[in-house]
């Protein structure tokens, strides 16, 4: 039996990130600068289109704020 793990059921803004693993939004801006982590979906442009990172971003974060 194999378990099915829908990747968009977990969906947090960058702040609910940075809260969520204890790191700053600054460390969470340079990690997106670098590509380490990825937001879903294509970029929008303008105000109210906040980025979602899902399930994958937010287990590597995780793993990044361990190592760092």
């Amino acid at each position: 039996m194999t378990l099915r793990v829908d990747p968009n059921a977990l969906q947090m803004t960058r702040q609910q990130l940075s809260a969520a693993i204890g790191v700053s939004g600054d460390t969470l801006a340079y990690w997106l600068k670098e590509k380490l982590i990825f937001a879903l979906g294509k970029p929008k442009l303008g105000r109210g289109n906040h980025r979602r990172f899902g399930y994958e971003a937010v287990h590597i974060a995780a793993i990044l704020a361990e190592l760092s």
